[in-house]
């Protein structure tokens, strides 16, 4: 609190926060922060559960995400082209849409799931993060006051590391707690089925590993709500200013001609 007034009251702050006065910019901003949290849920959970809960190596882990950055650089050049034609709206709210059908595909992962099994959702999390990342930057920028813009990168890229730390933090207590539930819920089936306990060091693997999976699978189901929850905030943003800088100097432009 004692920060926020100090920045505030400054002529030079080190966060404008002033900037957050523009309803538009705080709705596009707000959206962002969601958008990147859900999008984090797909980003960092699935390199963990291939090394942890399927035992890939890190050489073969980062060749299984290579569709998805791939799919990234694509659509980039075309979310740029879209964004000058009808806004970021569309954008986010498909992009997430992508992002959650993604993370709909990573709940159902098994001991089973290969590489090939990932391929389509990881395609699905590319795209949808070339479609939004850029085109939501660029709208924020259209959205700050005038006078503020050239504070507005170093705002948002400092809140951008406190909701990647905090959205990694959540997703590590959510994957540990469902974990520990999951493991729970196993023991106490076992034990109303009266099904002797296999101690073998090979079936505790297994179970762990069981266990694990499932904790994943229930993280990755939440962060599609979360991902759903961005995209219909998406549906909140407006169109950015070009078309109303354009109009604007048209109509200059035509009073000189005719002043």
């Amino acid at each position: 609190m004692a920060f926020i007034i100090v920045e505030l009251k400054s002529r030079t702050p080190l966060l404008e926060l002033r900037v957050l006065g523009s309803i538009d910019f705080s709705a596009g901003i707000i959206v962002q922060w969601v958008a990147q949290f859900g999008l984090y849920g797909a980003l960092f959970l699935l390199p963990q559960f291939l090394q942890q809960a399927r035992g890939f190596g890190a050489f073969d882990t980062g060749l299984t995400l290579l569709p998805q950055a791939i799919a990234s650089g694509l659509i980039m050049p075309i979310a740029g082209i879209l964004f000058d034609k009808i806004g970021v709206r569309w954008l986010v709210v498909c992009g997430l849409t992508l992002v959650s059908g993604a993370l709909y595909q990573y709940s159902h992962v098994d001991l089973t799931t290969e590489s090939k099994d990932v391929i389509l959702p990881l395609i699905m999390c590319g795209a949808g993060m070339g479609m939004m990342m850029m085109p939501m930057n660029t709208h924020l920028l259209n959205k700050a006051p005038r006078h503020l813009v050239n504070r507005v990168t170093s705002l948002t890229n400092s809140m951008q590391q406190v909701i990647t730390s905090l959205a990694v933090s959540t997703l590590v207590t959510i994957l540990s707690s469902r974990a520990t539930a999951r493991g729970i819920e196993m023991k106490e089936a076992a034990a109303a089925s009266g099904a002797a306990a296999n101690t073998s060091p090979e079936a505790l693997k297994q179970a762990s590993q069981m266990v694990l999976t499932k904790g994943f699978d229930d993280t990755f189901h939440i962060m599609m709500f979360v991902a759903i929850g961005g995209a219909l905030l998406g549906l909140l943003l407006r169109k950015g200013r070009k078309s109303e800088q354009e109009s604007s100097s048209a109509k200059v432009h035509s009073e000189i001609m005719h002043g």
